[in-house]
C-alpha cells in the first residue's frame, strides 16, 4: 500500500523555534524542506516598487518607519501573510510532486489557510508554535541575531512578533488547530512530533 503524501505546516509567531522544529523534523521525516520566508522575499522583490501590494509585503519597512502602530503592524501582517498563503499553496502542491513528506515553517502560515488546505489527498497537519512571554520572546529573537540591531527597531519587531503570535495562536485554537508552547525547549520536539504522527 503506497503512503498517503504528507504536509506539516509549522506555524506561530518570530523567535518560537519554528526552523529549529522544522529542520529537526524534515531530517527525521527524510522529508523536503520549505522555508516560507524566502517565498515571502521573492513576493517583496518581486512586487512593483510604491504599489500597494509592495507596501503591504513589506512589513520591515513598516517596522523601520517607526510610524506605525502595533495593531496596524499586526494587521498588515496579516494581511501580507495572507497574500504568501496564496501563493504557497501553488509552491507546496509543487513540492509534493518531488517529495513525499514536506515539512514548511513560517510566520506567514495563517490558520485559517492552514485548516482549508487541500492539495490532492496530502494529508496536512499544521502545528503552531508559542511563546506567551514577551520578554523572553524579546530575548530569544536577540540571541539568533547575526548582528546587533537597534534597540528601538528591534523593540518593535519582538513587539510585532508577539502580538502576531497571540493573533495566530488565539485563531488556531478557535479552529482546534494544534497549539505546542516553544518551552521547555528540550521536550519541544517530541510534543510536536505528537502531533505529527
Amino acid at each position: 500500500m503506497v503512503e498517503p503524501r504528507r504536509l506539516v505546516l509549522v506555524g506561530g509567531g518570530a523567535g518560537t523555534g519554528k526552523t529549529m522544529v522544522a529542520r529537526t523534523l524534515s531530517r527525521a521525516l527524510d522529508a523536503g524542506w520549505l522555508q516560507v520566508d524566502k517565498l515571502w522575499i521573492a513576493l517583496t522583490d518581486a512586487a512593483e516598487r510604491g504599489s500597494d501590494r509592495r507596501r503591504v509585503l513589506d512589513v520591515d519597512d513598516a517596522l523601520r518607519s517607526g510610524t506605525t502602530s502595533p495593531d496596524e503592524l499586526v494587521a498588515q501582517h496579516m494581511e501580507a501573510a495572507a497574500i504568501v498563503c496564496d501563493a504557497l499553496s501553488g509552491a507546496l502542491a509543487l513540492e509534493l510532486q518531488t517529495r513525499p513528506t514536506v515539512v514548511a515553517d513560517g510566520a506567514w502560515i495563517l490558520p485559517e489557510w492552514a485548516a482549508q488546505l487541500e492539495l490532492d489527498g496530502a494529508v496536512v497537519r499544521p502545528i503552531f508554535l508559542h511563546e506567551p512571554d514577551a520578554e523572553h520572546l524579546r530575548a530569544a529573537m536577540t540571541s539568533r541575531r547575526s548582528m546587533p540591531m537597534a534597540a528601538p527597531w528591534h523593540d518593535r519587531s519582538a513587539r510585532l512578533a508577539w502580538l502576531f503570535g497571540e493573533a495566530v495562536v488565539r485563531e488556531a485554537s478557535r479552529l482546534g488547530l494544534p497549539v505546542v508552547e516553544s518551552r521547555p525547549y528540550e521536550s519541544l520536539h517530541d510534543r510536536v512530533g505528537a502531533h505529527v504522527r
